[in-house]
């Protein structure tokens, strides 16, 4: 399933960059998320608890950032397991661009579900899966609005 989504920031893109880069803000901006290690200066691992219509699952997953140029754009890779709840995995075209307010966030997504959870019907998955990408920037959104000056 493919989505995207437009976010306006209040900060340079170089400052959004950093704080994209940062475990400590993605911890506190992933929904569900239980901690958030950097493992290399491109790749993160994660735990992250999650409720899909009935099924609540515990995901341990990984991401990295390819096709990184700093401050413009990277392409996020993700991969999660829920065990028998079931796994996602896909990817994120990330851009930032200068705007009258500081920065354009722009994100396109394309993610695949398998498991348990993609038998509980397509319209449902997709509308959570997007539902969490825009938990997630607007989580990150709001980080930057209250901790940068």
């Amino acid at each position: 399933m493919k989505f995207e989504g437009n976010y306006d920031i209040d900060a340079e893109p170089k400052k959004v960059w950093e704080l994209l880069n940062n475990p400590e803000v993605l911890h506190k901006s992933i929904p569900g998320c239980e901690e958030v290690i950097q493992t290399s200066p491109v790749k993160y691992e994660a735990v992250v608890t999650l409720k899909i219509g009935p099924i609540k699952a515990r995901f341990q997953g990984h991401a990295e950032m390819t096709e990184q140029q700093p401050p413009n754009q990277c392409v996020i890779i993700f991969q999660g397991s829920g065990g028998i709840a079931g796994m996602a995995r896909g990817e994120a075209k990330v851009l930032l661009t200068p705007n009258d307010r500081g920065t354009e966030l722009t994100y396109i997504a394309d993610v695949v579900i398998g498991g348990k959870i993609a038998q509980i019907g397509s319209k449902l998955i997709e509308g959570t899966a997007r539902k969490i990408a825009d938990q997630f920037f607007s989580n990150f959104v709001n980080y930057i609005s209250v901790n940068v000056p």
